[in-house]
């Protein structure tokens, strides 16, 4: 408790002002002594103690000695660990997210610009916002199984979405509903060819642009 409590930066009057905010008839004193081991804690105070130092309940818990206390501080630790991957896996999804959604919005324009949507082109992008997808629901998924692991319920962290404008989840055009690429062979869809490491995909688009190019010599 009080190594959590310098950890925070919070003295022992501010925790006690905190829980007695909570309910709790605590003072400095009080704090004081629970750290000093010179007064027991109740199950009821221990709850809002966990709350006001944001720690798990368990931590103040002392372990039990031989194999078991092993493998509960084994426990702990690996606890610990996954709240802090967690974090980390949550501040990545967001600037993700925040990467994603742009790349969604150039991808929407260039919807605007060609007509063609079973094209190369199209294609291309369409297979970088499948990329993006799989990505987001890998963070999510990872995000989900630490929180297994961790002591926060599902109400304490958000799942981030990255929109996907005019694109279904199937891959269908949401302003006609036809896949523009049921017709192709499977390897020449987005889907596939986000399977393609992203250099393959840049020679790709590359190598067309210069075809067209060479087809095309007098177009702006």
């Amino acid at each position: 408790m009080r190594s959590r409590r310098e950890a925070l930066g919070i003295t022992q009057t501010e925790l006690a002002r905190e829980l007695r905010a909570k309910g709790l008839s605590f003072h400095q004193q009080t704090v004081q002594r629970v750290e000093g081991g010179e007064r027991p804690v109740r199950l009821d105070e221990a709850f809002l103690i966990s709350d006001a130092l944001s720690f798990p309940i368990y931590s103040m818990v002392k372990p039990p000695e031989g194999e078991i206390g092993s493998m509960y501080t084994a426990i702990d630790r690996l606890r610990r660990a996954a709240a802090r991957a967690q974090e980390e896996v949550l501040e990545a999804e967001s600037a993700f997210a925040d990467s994603a959604e742009f790349l969604a919005i150039e991808f929407e324009d260039l919807l605007q610009r060609e007509s063609d949507r079973s094209g190369a082109v199209v294609r291309w992008g369409a297979a970088w916002m499948v990329k993006a997808r799989r990505v987001q629901d890998s963070l999510s998924d990872t995000a989900r199984s630490l929180n297994g692991i961790t002591d926060d319920s599902d109400d304490d962290w958000t799942e981030i979405a990255v929109p996907f404008p005019n694109v279904a989840e199937d891959f269908r055009w949401i302003d006609d509903e036809v896949d523009p690429w049921v017709h192709m062979p499977e390897t020449e869809r987005p889907e596939a060819m986000a399977d393609m490491q992203p250099m393959a995909l840049y020679d790709y688009v590359r190598d067309y642009m210069e075809n067209w190019n060479e087809q095309h010599p007098e177009a702006p």
